[in-house]
């Protein structure tokens, strides 16, 4: 904990990463709070920390508009999210957080599509799409 306490570190290393290949929304979450954990002139360890929590609270906006507009499996949908295995990954700075997300997300437009009685709209189809697409 010694070493990572001091707020002098370099900026400017470029580390190789296997997440090369994916799109760059996920991540965001994440950099706003290293951004912030950096504005503010915390250490190493506690930007790294609020990195994370800034992602699980992503996390939990996204689980809570699902729970809140999926018209069944409410409880359902509220206990899967809170999985101890999920919640693990929602605080990690993986891409995985916002594929479990979007995949609720996902999961409540196609409920919410199947649930309706009048014709599905297009802004639904797009919005399934782009979903589905993160």
């Amino acid at each position: 904990m010694k070493k990572f306490d001091s707020s002098e570190y370099t900026k400017k290393v470029f580390y190789a990463s296997t997440a090369d290949t994916y799109p760059f929304i996920p991540y965001i979450p994440g950099a706003i709070g290293i951004f912030l954990g950096r504005t503010l002139g915390f250490s190493f360890a506690w930007t790294f920390f609020l990195g994370r929590i800034v992602s699980l609270l992503g996390y939990g906006i996204i689980c809570s508009w699902c729970i809140k507009h999926i018209k069944i499996g409410k409880r359902l949908l509220f206990m899967v999210a809170l999985l101890p295995a999920l919640l693990y990954v929602a605080t990690s700075y993986s891409a995985d957080t916002y594929t479990l997300a979007s995949s609720f997300v996902v999961l409540t437009i196609w409920i919410n599509m199947l649930m309706q009685e009048e014709k599905i709209k297009k802004s639904q189809v797009i919005g399934f799409f782009c979903f589905m697409s993160i």
